[in-house]
């Protein structure tokens, strides 16, 4: 994979990459799984149940 410039942050690393790869809906769910965890109260570990 080539690109003239790499993107300004690492979701757009990220979605460039998985459009390389024609994998662009997967990008997309991974993106959506960190912003889930992201968005959970502090003080929760992420994975605890």
């Amino acid at each position: 994979m080539f690109a003239e410039a790499i993107g300004e942050t690492w979701e757009d690393n990220l979605r460039l990459a998985g459009e390389a790869l024609n994998r662009s809906a997967e990008a997309e769910e991974l993106l959506a799984a960190y912003e889930e965890r992201a968005d959970r109260p502090a003080g929760r570990r992420v994975g605890a149940r």
